[in-house]
């Protein structure tokens, strides 16, 4: 989704249309320079997702995407080291919510 909100660059390098008349239908792209240089470039795998074979996913546990979205939200909160607001907004907000307090009669 992120790839696809950025927009796709569209010229004559991306569109490769010396390569696809050059390949032509049934060719092989892969043995392309082209073809190897935007596949490394472009292709994204999301960080969360196992892509090892089943064995060897098996083997690891066999963790499910929400079991891997639930370590690496654990994992980010432990590691998350909050900056400390500056002394003056700090004193503000204690201003504020000493005012809320009172409108709302507590």
């Amino acid at each position: 989704m992120l790839r696809s909100a950025k927009g796709f660059e569209v010229n004559e390098e991306t569109l490769a249309f010396d390569l696809i008349n050059k390949v032509e239908t049934g060719g092989d792209y892969l043995v392309e320079k082209h073809t190897r240089a935007h596949l490394r470039r472009d292709y994204w795998y999301p960080p969360l997702t196992d892509r090892s074979p089943y064995e060897t996913w098996v083997g690891k546990g066999a963790k499910d995407f929400r079991a891997c979205a639930l370590e690496r939200a654990r994992q980010l909160i432990g590691e998350h080291k909050p900056v400390p607001l500056a002394s003056d907004i700090s004193e503000r907000l204690d201003e504020i919510l000493v005012g809320a307090r009172k409108e709302a009669g507590l």
